[in-house]
């Protein structure tokens, strides 16, 4: 019975030990895995572009941030002609001279193929032979200041000849336009006169007030900066100088002629003349 016991005791004795043991492995091995995790990566230094010395030889430091060229069904700088398929619309965008159907770009006019920069992509473009511009860029829109002759006064409107805009610039096939009584000054539209305010030949600056009919724009110059610029007398047929917002002097024979005279624009003091200076 003592042998039994003193068995027993030195069974139960061992098991104590074997899970200390047990345990002390486990803490051992999740400090060791616990401290790999937590150590930092090794520091990398990245060259940028700014801190790379100047290249003397013939290698070229590709763009990270821009992405591949798109794969073109034609080479850069070929002709186009209308209709020919250049890339899929998922590999770039659209610029000037091209459009997308189906999922596709087209060129929609002749020219040189050419692909652009636009933010983090590309854009397709066609470039006109011969600096030449789109008939597009002819097209005027509601708000453009844009400068016209006066071709014919009636009793409610003036008719204008539009030569120019300042975004477009001189325009080759010249628009025609129209200032109604309405939108001759902002304000009292009763007391606008169409012969007391425009004559026919005078220079005026005016703003596309909408795109009209079919025929022609309607013009404004309802704002200080817009009216005639320009007029001769009816005299002597000298370039009269504006006196106030509706009334123009001759220099030369001191005629005066009631205008919607637009604020000049070069006046360096109260007492200085405006000068027209002709384009």
């Amino acid at each position: 019975m003592q042998v039994s016991t003193q068995s027993v005791e030195e069974e139960r004795g061992w098991f104590p030990l074997l899970l200390g043991r047990l345990v002390t492995s486990i803490d051992l091995f999740a400090s060791v895995f616990l401290s790999v995790r937590r150590t930092p990566p090794p520091f990398r230094f990245r060259h940028s572009r700014n801190s790379l010395p100047p290249s003397t030889g013939s290698h070229h430091i590709a763009d990270d941030t821009m992405p591949a060229q798109p794969n073109l069904r034609y080479a850069l700088g070929s002709t186009v002609a209308p209709g020919d398929r250049i890339c899929s619309a998922r590999k770039c965008g659209a610029g000037d001279g091209v459009y997308v159907r189906g999922g596709n770009i087209y060129a929609s006019s002749v020219g040189k193929l050419n692909l652009v920069a636009s933010g983090d992509t590309y854009a397709v473009t066609v470039v006109l032979d011969g600096g030449k511009q789109r008939a597009s860029s002819q097209v005027l829109s509601v708000g453009q200041v844009v400068l016209g002759r006066v071709v014919r006064v009636i009793t409610q409107q003036a008719f204008v000849e539009i030569v120019s805009a300042d975004v477009t610039g001189p325009l080759k096939e010249k628009h025609s336009g129209s200032i109604r009584k309405e939108d001759v000054r902002a304000g009292a539209t009763e007391e606008v006169g169409i012969y007391a305010s425009f004559r026919p030949g005078d220079i005026v600056l005016c703003r596309v007030l909408s795109l009209g009919d079919s025929r022609r724009y309607y013009l404004t110059t309802g704002e200080a900066e817009l009216g005639v610029i320009r007029a001769s007398c009816s005299s002597c047929r000298e370039n009269m100088a504006p006196l106030n917002w509706k009334e123009m002097e001759c220099p030369a024979c001191k005629h005066k002629e009631l205008r919607k005279c637009a604020k000049p624009r070069d006046l360096r003091g109260g007492d200085a003349k405006a000068e027209i200076v002709d384009s």
